[in-house]
């Protein structure tokens, strides 16, 4: 009896950890490969490789913790980089729902779990305080590139100045606001995740880094990211450390 116990519930443990991954592509044909990542030390790490059937996909795999995950179709660049374009989200147990916007990645729409639902929710918000960026590039690219044809240094300095302004306004508001993020939701793996890209970067360091990972639920310290900014920040306060005298 305690046999069959056991494995009744290793069951219920894999179960859990299974994610699924139900995606549409409009527009994409048949045939077309659709690419997983996860994400390592070294950069991407491939997952899976499935086809586009009549505007869908499907991924089926198991993740025991909360990680980043990312989502590209063949054929869709970015034209900036020459890469696909990839779309980020939550790999975690349960289905999750994408719609990937091949023509403007950032309308793309994920839901289907918690995680991922918080995911598009900041996504969301972040769009609409990037708006003031958007609207100031189309309504003076036109005057930028002919201040650069025809070496108008006032206009292109003018323009550079104002377009500065707006970046730090938004990127102001951007940290408050995820800086906030991690504040108020404890046990979300996108505080992990938002607080492992400050302190690589460098914009959080010391107490401040230390207090906002102590504060962090437990579990999130197993995950990829919780070990890496674990990893982070003792090397931190091990370069801070006075020597000890032989």
């Amino acid at each position: 009896m305690k046999q069959v116990v056991l494995l009744f519930s290793a069951l219920i443990l894999i179960s859990c950890n299974k994610f699924k991954v139900e995606g549409t592509a409009k527009g994409i044909k048949d045939g077309t490969k659709v690419f997983l990542e996860g994400f390592g030390e070294m950069g991407p790490i491939a997952m899976d490789t499935v086809e586009i059937n009549e505007g869908k996909f499907e991924f089926e795999g198991k993740s025991e913790l909360p990680e980043i995950g990312f989502v590209s179709i063949d054929g869709v660049i970015d034209p900036q980089y020459q890469t696909r374009k990839s779309l980020p989200f939550i790999i975690e147990s349960g289905t999750i729902e994408i719609d990937f916007d091949s023509k403007d990645i950032l309308k793309s729409k994920i839901s289907g779990t918690t995680e991922n639902e918080l995911f598009q929710k900041y996504t969301d918000e972040s769009i609409i305080l990037n708006k003031p960026r958007v609207d100031f590039e189309k309504k003076n690219n036109v005057a930028m590139k002919q201040a650069m044809e025809t070496n108008n240094v006032a206009v292109q300095k003018q323009l550079n100045e104002e377009y500065g302004q707006i970046m730090q306004s938004i990127s102001a508001k951007m940290d408050a606001k995820t800086k906030g993020y991690i504040k108020n939701n404890t046990s979300s793996i996108l505080s992990m995740l938002f607080l492992e890209n400050y302190v690589s970067r460098g914009m959080m360091q010391g107490k401040e880094a230390k207090d906002a990972f102590d504060k962090l639920d437990k579990k999130l310290y197993e995950t990829k990211s919780g070990k890496n900014v674990k990893k982070a920040l003792d090397a931190q306060l091990k370069a801070a450390a006075p020597e000890k005298k032989k």
